[in-house]
């Protein structure tokens, strides 16, 4: 049968009624996680805002990439099963897709193809698993896709793949896809961006957040999708979230997807990035976490990467304040896209590391600034084998609460930015620009400024410290200043 379709394919390349066979440059399908009102316009936010990396890649045009079209021309930034898309002359488009339904919601379940029911909930969970099952919904558009971007006979054609950017439980939902609906392999890689591929039931204080904070008011998604992923609404003192299996076996849920992907001949890649900046409530006595995934729920022994960065599990909206925070908006993410999805380049990381990361003005000395611009020196020997770097100008300043009776530290962020580190080499002037002017410091006194740097190569942070910055007038020293988180 395959030797049939190549033959096909060949006579079609001959005869110029197919195109983009030797495509190498893959569609993106952008997928949310779970969402407290189901319904699609709220999944399509989460990689249709101002900064989220997706957004940035296309707003660059990085490679060519733009959005795919719908059948009535406008962009698919909000894809949704019913929506029909448009023809394309080539294959660098990016699609931001919802398994929810349109406007009204409508239950279902991520899904195992009928393979698996749990334990408890039975009757509930085989409700929503009757109506709607977002593996199966993912598959569908992933056909819409190949179709669009490769032609009708894209099924003759064995190149004709997506690549899949989730966000948490979107990247179970492309592994259910992957593993439990697609006829064959037509996804070449996913990138998992705090996705639990592994169940909250570990951890019951996180489990018990998740059930209240994110489940809402629709009692089949606890019954759902939670409860696939590991959750138990109810929280009882003996909490019961495993599935069986038709022989009476049981496991929980994405135990069963993984035993089911190991199980498969598929080649197609994975990394992941997961986060390690907790919420005030999870961020003592547990493991490290981005306040609502676990850093080791995220971690995959077949991905490629396994990056671990300081950020939260939401991505952000101020770019002076928490961009570069959350893990769908910041520069990590959208690198990491670019270089290892886009590129395929699988390079940038392992770099010796001489010395620590500074701030220098022409002088060169270092966390010294008097004249010209301020710059930044990352630790790394390599600039090529390193991902992003991220520059932060503090100040402290100590306050009292409102009955003076304690004096708490305060951070204000002045500036921040981040860079494409690859992109620079390690000398002056290679270095990369971190400010001009000394103007954002305006009137405060610059003993309370601090230079905070980060370094990061494909596996995450490298590198992590926060200086003294001398600036000309002030009266601080250079020394290192400890960093805690």
């Amino acid at each position: 049968m395959k030797i049939v379709k190549y033959l096909i394919a060949l006579i079609l390349i001959i005869f110029g009624t197919y195109t983009n066979i030797l495509a190498s440059d893959y569609p993106i399908i952008a997928i949310h996680g779970i969402q407290r009102i189901p319904i699609a316009e709220k999944g399509w936010a989460a990689w249709d805002s101002s900064y989220s990396a997706i957004k940035r890649i296309l707003n660059e045009e990085y490679k060519g990439y733009k959005w795919g079209l719908t059948s009535q021309g406008d962009s698919a930034f909000e894809c949704c099963s019913t929506t029909i898309l448009q023809s394309m002359p080539d294959t660098r488009r990016i699609y931001n897709f919802s398994y929810y339904s349109y406007q009204i919601p409508s239950r279902g379940v991520i899904g195992s193809n009928g393979k698996y029911e749990p334990v408890r909930y039975t009757a509930e969970y085989n409700v929503s698993n009757a109506n709607r099952q977002y593996g199966y919904i993912l598959t569908q558009f992933i056909y819409k896709v190949l179709r669009a971007c490769y032609g009708d006979n894209w099924m003759y054609n064995p190149d004709a793949k997506v690549n899949i950017v989730a966000h948490s439980m979107g990247g179970l939902v492309a592994r259910s896809a992957i593993t439990y609906y697609l006829d064959e392999n037509r996804v070449n890689k996913v990138l998992f961006v705090a996705t639990p591929n592994h169940p909250f039931h570990t951890n019951e204080f996180i489990e018990a957040v998740v059930s209240n904070a994110i489940g809402g008011a629709e009692v089949w998604q606890k019954t759902g999708e939670l409860l696939e992923m590991g959750v138990d609404w109810l929280c009882l003192p003996t909490p019961e979230t495993r599935f069986k299996s038709n022989n009476g076996a049981t496991n929980q849920w994405s135990n069963w997807l993984r035993y089911n992907e190991i199980n498969n001949n598929y080649t197609t890649r994975y990394a992941t990035i997961a986060g390690n900046r907790p919420k005030p409530y999870s961020s003592v006595g547990f493991s490290p976490n981005d306040g609502v995934v676990m850093v080791d729920q995220v971690y995959l022994d077949n991905a490629e990467f396994n990056a671990v960065i300081y950020a939260t599990h939401f991505g952000g909206s101020n770019p002076l304040t928490d961009v570069e925070l959350g893990l769908p908006t910041c520069t990590f993410t959208t690198e990491f896209i670019k270089n290892w999805m886009i590129d395929d380049n699988s390079s940038r990381y392992g770099s010796p590391i001489s010395g620590e990361s500074y701030g220098y003005d022409v002088s060169g000395q270092a966390n010294y600034w008097k004249d010209g611009a301020l710059r930044i020196r990352s630790c790394v020997t390599n600039y090529n084998k390193s991902l992003v770097v991220i520059a932060k100008l503090i100040k402290n300043t100590c306050k009292r609460d409102t009955t003076g009776d304690t004096t708490k530290f305060i951070e204000e962020v002045l500036a921040v930015k981040a860079f494409p580190i690859y992109k620079y080499s390690r000398s002056f002037p290679g270095d990369p620009v971190f400010l001009t002017s000394k103007e954002v410091i305006g009137g405060v006194n610059v003993s309370e400024i601090k230079l905070d740097i980060v370094d990061m190569d494909m596996t995450g942070e490298i590198a992590h410290r926060t200086y003294a910055l001398h600036i000309e007038g002030g009266e601080e020293d250079s020394s290192f200043v400890a960093l805690s988180h």
